[in-house]
């Protein structure tokens, strides 16, 4: 009775021990900072990051879901037509390009004394005043009145009324700043035929755009990239559209509407990425793309590429393929939620060390 009662002892005391050794791989299992993904899925409260395949997903926890309120769209193909919008125009995919505004021989003029004398005038115009073609502005000595050759404004004053002044000598240069002379910095990979028209638009300030058209090639290459430079006109200037203003044009991607260079980018796989799934970080942009329900993966966005209402990329770049659900609504709470899950386990892991 004795060896019965020691053995049931000892089987229950072994019985316990194990219990509480897989327990303990449990706990240790659920306190991991990147879980297996079926068991967050199928029924973790909290938000954690997992492995799904070779890639780690936030996965949401049913109150951090509810509370970010997820909205997602699938990702659209860009045809070789160029993506459509809902309208059936065509969103030509474009790349932005530098450049400046450039002082324009053609649009400037200068006034000079033809005889040396007094110059007498009552209107002399100052330092930035506008004037008009044929404008009396003065005289010097018993010659014939200076009038202004063109319309523009006044950029350099060279003489007041009353000085004595030389034959020859530079009185007022006007120049017409109503439609700029841009300069456009090239890049040889969009091919050698530049668009005939460009979009322009200032870097900085308030914004604002307008058409260019194209003039022709500058005398010299850029001196910083080396690249080939072309001149645009622009149709209307903004407010402070001066020689060196930089800018920015948009121009016709020739590798993504059907033009002759790089065929071979045409036939790779690109998709349309919506503006409203991209979030920054680190200064770089990203989308978080629903592989699962409630698990999403964070993926780079190249962003040179703009298009009407998104940014073409391809699959080979970004993994993206056309039906792909990205997160458009709640992203930004997404990637907060996300790095708040990695300090949490790494508080965690602290603790284990300590």
């Amino acid at each position: 009775m004795n060896a019965r009662r020691r053995a049931i002892i000892v089987a229950t005391i072994a019985t316990l021990l194990v219990i509480l050794v897989l327990g303990g791989i449990v706990v240790r299992h659920k306190r991991s900072g990147v879980a297996d993904a079926d068991d967050a899925v199928a029924g973790e409260p909290t938000s954690r990051v997992v492995a799904l395949g070779d890639e780690a997903a936030i996965v949401l926890g049913y109150e951090s879901a509810s509370r970010a309120g997820i909205g997602v769209a699938p990702i659209r193909a860009l045809g070789n037509e160029g993506a459509r919008s809902d309208s059936g125009a065509a969103d030509l995919a474009t790349v932005r390009l530098s450049g400046e505004l450039v002082t324009d021989p053609a649009r400037n003029a200068t006034i000079r004394a033809a005889v040396p004398g007094r110059l007498t005038s009552t209107t002399w115009p100052a330092l930035g005043a506008r004037i008009s073609a044929g404008q009396i502005l003065g005289t010097v000595s018993d010659a014939a009145p200076l009038r202004a050759p063109r319309s523009g404004t006044v950029v350099r004053v060279g003489a007041q009324p009353a000085e004595l002044v030389q034959a020859g000598q530079e009185l007022l240069a006007i120049a017409d700043f109503a439609t700029p002379l841009a300069r456009i910095v090239w890049r040889p990979e969009l091919g050698n035929v530049p668009p005939r028209t460009v979009t322009v638009s200032p870097l900085a300030g308030e914004p604002s755009t307008t058409q260019a058209r194209f003039v022709g090639g500058a005398a010299e290459i850029d001196s910083l990239t080396r690249m080939p430079v072309y001149l645009y006109r622009l149709d209307h200037a903004w407010a402070g559209a001066r020689p060196g203003t930089p800018v920015t044009a948009s121009a016709p991607d020739t590798r993504t509407t059907g033009g002759s260079a790089d065929s071979s980018h045409r036939a790779r796989a690109e998709v349309v990425v919506p503006d409203l799934a991209i979030v920054q970080w680190e200064g770089l942009a990203w989308a978080f793309v629903e592989r699962r329900p409630r698990s999403y993966v964070r993926v780079r966005v190249m962003t040179d590429h703009p298009v009407m209402g998104g940014f073409v990329v391809t699959t080979a770049s970004s993994g993206l393929e056309p039906g792909n659900l990205v997160v458009t609504r709640g992203a930004q709470q997404l990637l907060s939620e996300e790095f708040r899950t990695h300090l949490q386990a790494g508080d965690d892991d602290d603790a284990k060390k300590q």
